[in-house]
């Protein structure tokens, strides 16, 4: 999922999201990693399980966030609906 999520150095996973294009087979494949940006508070990498073509994408948000922030949470109401 990106070197630094790897070895441990750098921030910390903020957002991971993967989608499976395909069903990999069981044997050998091939891990592509991308760094599409690499910030001051935010990293952005791209990693993708090939054999042949690309069965798995992983896209994967790094950053630190605030400690000393409070959470924020919306007190929306949700909408009423019908028994299943």
């Amino acid at each position: 999922m990106g070197r630094p999520l790897l070895t441990g150095a750098g921030p910390p996973p903020l957002a991971v999201g993967a989608q499976y294009l395909r069903s990999p087979e069981p044997g050998p494949a091939t891990v592509e990693h991308e760094t599409r940006r690499e910030g001051r508070r935010v990293s952005s990498y791209r990693s993708r399980l090939v054999q042949g073509q690309t069965t798995v994408e992983a896209l994967v948000t790094t950053g630190s966030l605030d400690p000393a922030a409070t959470p924020f949470w919306t007190s929306i109401e949700l909408p009423a609906l019908p028994p299943v």
